[in-house]
């Protein structure tokens, strides 16, 4: 699902922290994956650093595209314990690559491909700018159903199931249900595997053309939709008052829109417009014009750029996005999954990548500190967002996840076991979890706040 490792010696040799600080001096360690790789003490060895993107002017070497030696000046060092250490000053948001090679390895270029001398080592670090420093990436479904709805797993099964496919946080989101998250958060309370947000998936009963996703609201909306008429006839009439419905929409549909917008901010919740294309037999579920005035007029916080849909109805979600005129709002990216088994949702594969300050997850999302993946088997990563963002997404897709996944995929196994009725294994999901957190911790250099 990830992509594979462009830079083929980041699997033999670990960096550490792979994630630094813009302007700081940061203390950083090489050392290898295993001890048949161990650097000797003896060796001399030397190491160029050179910024992905973007360098400071240095004469006629800044415009060169090979040729490290001429942008970066070699630093001599010795192993010390097996271990490399350095001290650095990073700059700009931006990825570095980090060359390491043994001082009388001569007859190799600097600058190589295909060829990775066992003498060598191609490495990177992330440098980050202080409104990104310290925030955690974390991988989340905003969008999942359930038994309680008709979904194929029950809400604690898929709990453990999101947690061996590597992702942070969830969202159950079933229809006309709300779920708060915690109960579901006080049964795993003993070794808190990822957040559980509260949601539900708010749309009228019948015609269902109306869907929208609520997370974080504090009771159902869909209440006021299925059992409430008087007061929605009530809230419509308001609503008259207060909004210009668009040329050539539908008013009744776009003041009902506007209506549960409302109810979800009075909530405290956060609304998510979901698959505006996802495919019914005759037709897209929501009108695009609709679809656009809904977003541009900020009747929803969030865009679901991917989820809900064929791979038809995500492209064209994504050039919807690309042709508001404000473009002024987050974007996610949600399974909508039904099934976490038989692999005919995109469980797993579509998901938002959130950069979480104070383990705000809805904090964040707002403030536009997210990114919308699809990570299609067998794909290449799409990612859809901030520019800086999306560059910071696609180093972490190749250089953290695939162990943070790895991780999880040993917790959420137990979890399982769990769940089947074996208490036995709580310690051991305990010690699954504190893995991950030393590796989070190890990689991103910075303390956790969980």
């Amino acid at each position: 699902m990830y992509p594979s490792h462009s830079y083929i010696n980041e699997t033999k040799y670990y960096i550490r922290p792979s994630v630094v600080q813009n302007g700081q001096v940061s203390k950083i360690r090489i050392y290898p994956a295993e001890k048949n790789l161990a650097f000797c003490d003896t060796d001399a060895f030397e190491l160029r650093i050179l910024p992905k993107d973007y360098s400071e002017p240095i004469g006629d070497g800044y415009f060169s595209q090979l040729g490290t030696e001429k942008q970066t000046k070699a630093i001599d060092l010795s192993p010390k314990d097996g271990v490399i250490s350095f001290e650095y000053r990073f700059y700009g948001c931006q990825e570095w690559i980090i060359y390491l090679r043994k001082k009388d390895d001569n007859e190799v270029e600097w600058y190589w491909t295909d060829s990775f001398p066992e003498t060598r080592a191609r490495l990177s670090i992330f440098c980050l700018t202080d409104d990104l420093y310290g925030r955690i990436p974390m991988k989340g479904d905003l969008h999942i159903h359930t038994t309680l709805s008709d979904g194929k797993e029950t809400p604690e099964y898929n709990v453990a199931a999101y947690r061996e496919a590597g992702f942070d946080f969830i969202s159950i989101t079933d229809h006309h249900r709300f779920s708060d998250g915690k109960s579901l958060t006080e049964y795993f309370s003993f070794a808190n595997p990822l957040i559980v947000l509260p949601g539900e998936e708010i749309h009228e009963k019948e015609d269902a053309v109306i869907h929208t996703v609520c997370i974080g609201g504090d009771r159902s909306i869909s209440d006021l939709l299925q059992n409430r008429p008087q007061r929605l006839a009530h809230l419509l009439e308001e609503a008259k008052e207060k909004y210009t419905v668009p040329n050539g929409l539908y008013e009744r549909e776009y003041l009902l829109r506007a209506v549960i917008y409302e109810q979800i901010k009075k909530s405290g919740g956060y609304a998510i417009l979901p698959h505006p294309f996802w495919q019914l037999p005759e037709r897209f579920n929501a009108d695009t014009r609709m679809s656009t005035a809904v977003l541009e007029n900020g009747i929803a916080d969030a865009f679901e750029v991917f989820g809900g849909c064929t791979p038809e109805g995500n492209d064209l979600q994504v050039s919807l996005f690309y042709s508001l005129k404000n473009r002024n709002l987050s974007v996610v990216a949600s399974s909508d999954s039904h099934t976490v088994s038989d692999g005919i949702t995109a469980f797993g594969e579509i998901f938002t990548l959130a950069f979480v300050k104070d383990l705000n997850i809805i904090k964040s999302i707002s403030d536009r500190k997210s990114v919308a993946v699809y990570c299609a088997k067998g794909e290449s990563p799409r990612i859809v967002g901030d520019l800086t963002l999306a560059k910071f997404a696609h180093f972490l897709l190749r250089a953290y996840f695939p162990t943070h996944d790895h991780l999880c995929k040993m917790s959420g196994a137990l979890l399982k076991r769990y769940l089947a009725g074996d208490a036995d294994v709580k310690k051991q999901i305990c010690e699954a979890e504190e893995k991950i957190k030393n590796f989070e911790g190890e990689f991103l250099g910075y303390d956790l706040l969980y």
